[in-house]
């Protein structure tokens, strides 16, 4: 791939998801004049009977793709324009060629349910997004194009590169060793450590040293709670803020794990999550957890955290960009949060767990014409973000695409190293003093925060700077985590057993429930281990054989 060139683009609204730098822009392979119909399999439809060049080979003539839009009330338009009325439609066709018309328009929830309809009527669009249940589905009912050798031909060095980085993700989207749904991917696991969030002007009035322990984190919280009025660490009615914290005892709950004998199972049911819970309720009879926890979601905490009353914030990266804001405007300029590792409670290493980072795929109707076209736009989405400027795209031509980039989600791949590489490339050009080292736009979106909160203290500064900041950010915790692995991954990656479907939130809810009341002191510890029967009874058992069939032997 060629060096991507800085683009000296300042944008004004934070977008959290690019891709980086895309080859394979010349004619290759597929400009030998073969035919997008290339696939053997008779009962896919025909292709196209021109040429349809390399992966940004522009048609000859005009090609027409029904795609499902997703509509996003988060974007500003220019005047005039649309969903079906944008720079990315407009670009498809005055690049490529591509005539993109609206099968349909809907939101998220909208969006999903008419892929379902369309799933019973057996009328795919050419083009859509699709999430993880449905994508099976669609396999199963032979709906779909097999896109295995217009993958190879067609999709850029680039969109390549990533899904190398992102095999298991890659593979997800295959069946009997065919391709027909192609991975969307995340921006990388970086984003998906999370940090325990420190107040640092309460931190650093008391003198606080850094906590290296479960021990000094409960230190901090208990001078917090004598000087300032601290409620309690904070922790929900999801308890999510507190399995955050899980992996201090080697409990990894909500994830599937390798247990000690080789069988696959459930990381909530395993006995350190019993020493976790011990510790929890622990400290909700100590004071040390808000006892109205179990009726508050992360709207309640969020206020608290604004209101003053947080001073210890376990959550995930963009928690800048909900209580952060507010708490400069409203407590100050220190008081913002600072991120730290999660600390040991035990002699072992803390590991993280990490998650599928994909869950949508863009596929083919089988009926599509010209599946080919989908796979160019995909490409095409790669080249605006990164290389357009190198071919002599203005500035404002591409700043006008990425002003409304989620009008393009549904035929794109994200670039799984993306926040990675920002942040290590931003946090590069801090240390120097030299905006001239940023290359991408997104990198100096996150120099801008930077520079804006550390000169200014502006309040619309603070969730960038809290997430991508040089040190004691979310990604200045993450990025030495994912260097040394100290990750654990969900052995149920992508794809989930028809049993746990069907079982929805059931099982989930039975030891939530359960965890609650042991927290709570309304049952003792050893109520865990009759949980963990009642999970099983419930479909735990049948759940866990389910994953070891199909993901036992990996």
């Amino acid at each position: 791939m060629k060096k991507k060139k800085v683009l000296s683009l300042l944008m004004t609204a934070i977008l959290t998801m690019s891709l980086a730098a895309c080859g394979g822009k010349e004619p290759d392979a597929g400009s030998s004049g073969q035919s997008a119909a290339g696939n053997p399999d008779s009962s896919q439809a025909e292709g196209s009977q021109e040429s349809p060049g390399g992966p940004l080979t522009p048609y000859d003539e005009t090609v027409t793709l029904e795609v499902a839009l997703m509509i996003n009330s988060d974007l500003n338009y220019q005047e005039g324009d649309d969903i079906t009325n944008n720079p990315w439609i407009r670009g498809y066709k005055e690049k490529l060629n591509i005539e993109v018309v609206p099968a349909f328009t809907a939101e998220w929830d909208d969006y999903f349910t008419n892929i379902n309809l369309a799933i019973v009527d057996k009328n795919l669009p050419d083009v859509c997004m699709v999430q993880t249940t449905q994508l099976q589905q669609l396999i199963e009912a032979d709906m779909l194009y097999d896109l295995s050798e217009l993958y190879e031909t067609y999709a850029s060095d680039t969109i390549k590169s990533y899904m190398a980085m992102e095999p298991e993700s890659f593979d997800s989207g295959k069946s009997d060793g065919k391709l027909y749904g192609i991975a969307q991917l995340g921006v990388g696991p970086i984003a998906q450590i999370n940090p325990v969030w420190i107040r640092k002007d309460w931190k650093d009035a008391l003198g606080l040293e850094d906590p290296k322990t479960m021990e000094d984190l409960i230190a901090i919280e208990k001078a917090f709670q004598q000087e300032y009025g601290s409620t309690g660490i904070a922790a929900d009615q999801t308890l999510t803020t507190l399995k955050i914290l899980a992996p201090a005892w080697g409990a990894y709950p909500d994830i599937w794990i390798q247990e000690p004998g080789g069988q696959i199972g459930y990381g909530s049911i395993q006995p350190e999550m019993k020493t976790a819970l011990g510790e929890w309720a622990k400290w909700y009879q100590e004071g040390l957890i808000n006892n109205q926890f179990a009726t508050a979601n992360t709207e309640k905490l969020n206020e608290d955290a604004v209101n003053g009353k947080l001073g210890i914030f376990p959550f995930k990266n963009w928690l800048g960009w909900t209580a952060g804001t507010d708490m400069i405007s409203n407590l100050g300029r220190e008081a913002y949060l600072e991120a730290y590792a999660v600390p040991q409670a035990t002699s072992e290493k803390v590991l993280y767990p990490l998650n599928c980072d994909n869950y949508t795929y863009t596929v083919v109707s089988k009926n599509c014409k010209n599946p080919e076209a989908a796979l160019k736009c995909i490409n095409f989405f790669a080249y605006m973000e990164n290389e357009a400027a190198e071919d002599g795209i203005s500035q404002d031509e591409i700043l006008s695409y990425f002003n409304v980039e989620h009008a393009a989600q549904i035929m794109r791949v994200q670039d799984p190293d993306l926040d990675r590489s920002t942040f290590q490339a931003t946090a590069a050009a801090i240390a120097a003093n030299d905006e001239s080292m940023l290359e991408t736009r997104k990198q100096q979106q996150a120099y801008a925060d930077i520079v804006n909160f550390t000169n200014d203290g502006s309040p619309t500064a603070v969730g960038g700077y809290m997430l991508w900041g040089p040190e004691k950010s979310a990604y200045s915790v993450a990025d030495p985590i994912i260097t040394a692995g100290d990750v654990i991954k969900n052995k149920v990656w992508a794809v989930t057993p028809d049993v746990i479907n069907k079982a929805g939130s059931t099982l989930d809810d039975i030891l939530t429930e359960g965890f609650t009341k042991i927290i709570m002191g309304e049952e003792s510890l050893d109520y865990f281990d009759t949980l963990v029967e009642d999970w099983r009874t419930a479909g735990g058992d049948e759940a866990t054989q389910a994953v070891n069939d199909m993901y036992g032997n990996q």
